[in-house]
């Protein structure tokens, strides 16, 4: 390469003084060592029904009401202010029993364990999931 190269970092932006390329339009790579984790929520065949971590990160300790499509393919969790027998609290390990939603997936002859991957809401402060066969989270 011809001519001194120098580079200089200006607003979080690496920049070349002297270069005969130009690359414009050209999109920047950022670091990246791990893929996001999906917002997922499992059920398992012992009543465990669990969400992944980044998804306790938006609900732990809030009053969450669950709904399910009478399919059973799609699952809704809204962060509400209400409390009683309607409303679901996940603590810090994101896991509970629910026996109420092993049932209802039971009862539709959906396989176990059912995963429900989603996106959040932020303006509606909740989370929908459709159902999926495998945790994309899991490793392997």
């Amino acid at each position: 390469m011809k001519g001194n190269v120098s580079i200089m970092r200006l607003n979080k932006q690496i920049t070349r003084e002297k270069s005969k390329h130009n690359f414009d339009g050209y999109k920047e790579i950022k670091t990246s060592f791990t893929k996001p984790k999906e917002l997922v929520a499992s059920v398992k065949e012992d009543g465990s029904f669990s969400i992944s971590s980044s998804l306790s990160f938006l609900l732990t300790n809030k009053n969450i009401q669950v709904k399910i499509r009478p399919d059973g393919t799609q699952l809704v969790m809204l962060i509400t202010r209400e409390s009683g027998p309607e409303t679901l609290r996940f603590g810090v390990s994101g896991t509970i029993k629910n026996y109420h939603l092993q049932k209802i997936l039971k009862d539709l002859n959906i396989s176990f364990p059912v995963y429900y991957v989603g996106e959040w809401d932020k303006e509606e402060r909740l989370w929908i999931g459709n159902i999926v066969k495998k945790d994309p989270n899991y490793k392997k």
